[in-house]
């Protein structure tokens, strides 16, 4: 057995930010997923491990749903068949609690988009 650890799992969740500023999503993903996993088989020595562990956890909850979201956005965009349902996802990006580069980028991405529709006091909003 492979001993699990809170710095290990602390690892696997850098590896996937990483993974993520190289726009690798679905390898992101799966690296998001495998970490969380495995918090189950963590042995904690103190409380302010515990209280680390959960923080890592709410981090890598919040990069997930990201990832899925970005993942179902990439799919569409090719089609060209629903152009709200992109800028939709695009905008509930944003409200992921990411580190401040990813949430730039998923900020600039949705400005974007919008700006693109012709929906431009909701691209203001995220140009504030």
């Amino acid at each position: 057995m492979l001993p699990v650890t809170f710095n290990s799992i602390e690892a696997q969740s850098k590896r996937g930010v990483e993974l993520t500023t190289k726009g690798e999503f679905s390898e992101s993903l799966k690296t998001f997923r495998e970490a969380l996993r495995s918090v189950s088989l963590v042995a904690l020595t103190s409380p302010q491990e515990l209280k680390q562990l959960q923080a890592l956890i709410g981090k890598m909850v919040e990069y997930i749903t990201a990832m899925r979201i970005e993942i179902e956005r990439k799919k569409l965009v090719p089609a060209n068949t629903d152009p709200v349902r992109v800028a939709e996802l695009a905008c509930l990006m944003t409200l992921c609690n990411m580190e401040h580069a990813h949430k730039f980028l998923a900020f600039k991405n949705a400005f974007t988009l919008l700006y693109k529709m012709g929906n431009f006091i909701t691209a203001a909003h995220f140009a504030r």
